[in-house]
């Protein structure tokens, strides 16, 4: 089972794994800081996702709002073990 919780500065540590997972595929190790800049300011809207058993974060997903009419997704990332299962 998946519990999908706010975001928490105090799970930094383990997003960071999962953001390295993404590397190089998805994302540029360098990236990592623009994701934790963008958490600092936006950290209210991001989520993550983890599996209750094991206790590993198996996801993340976040959205902003760029006005007033217009949502948009950012950071989203799966583990790769996780992907298609519909998480």
């Amino acid at each position: 089972m998946i519990e999908i919780t706010p975001y928490s500065v105090s799970i930094l540590p383990e997003l960071q794994t999962l953001f390295l997972l993404q590397v190089p595929t998805y994302f540029d190790a360098e990236e990592w800081s623009d994701l934790v800049d963008y958490l600092s300011r936006n950290g209210a809207t991001y989520y993550c996702a983890k599996e209750v058993k094991s206790g590993l974060l198996v996801g993340c997903a976040g959205y902003y709002l760029s006005d007033q009419q217009t949502a948009r997704l950012s950071w989203n990332f799966i583990h790769p073990e996780y992907r298609g299962q519909k998480i």
